[in-house]
């Protein structure tokens, strides 16, 4: 290697250090996030005065529908699917979730019927779905 592609390459990753270092600079010295949480926190000490009572429990829904709810209590997973949802900060129950889970899982079985892999796909889930159960 010749010496000069060598301080090509040292001079390249200096001037990349430089750019990384000055944007966490500016970055520590204009947080937009530290102005975003004073910004919330002004805004709820004005409805505080206005409004005495703030709910920040999480409301937990399974359905919005009685008898899926009811099939939802029953099913042994809806625990650690609603467990999964919390975590992950979404927005939706867990009808939802096993809804767009069961609409992603005929669309992959679709297209791999498609593709001639329909029975390969099947076979694979038939074996996970027996292997979960017994």
């Amino acid at each position: 290697m010749d010496p000069l592609d060598l301080l090509w390459i040292v001079l390249f990753v200096g001037i990349l250090i430089l750019i990384e270092i000055g944007y966490y600079v500016t970055r520590a010295i204009w947080n937009p996030e530290k102005r975003e949480i004073k910004k919330r926190l002004r805004i709820l000490a004005a409805s505080r005065l206005e409004d005495p009572e703030i709910d920040i429990v999480r409301k937990k829904s399974l359905s919005g529908i009685s008898w899926l709810r009811r099939i939802l209590t029953d099913f042994p997973l809806t625990d650690k699917i609603l467990l999964l949802i919390d975590q992950s900060g979404l927005k939706l129950n867990v009808a939802i979730f096993v809804l767009i889970s069961l609409a992603m899982a005929a669309t992959g079985l679709l297209i791999g019927s498609f593709l001639n892999l329909g029975s390969l796909v099947l076979y694979q889930s038939l074996v996970q779905i027996g292997w979960r159960f017994f």
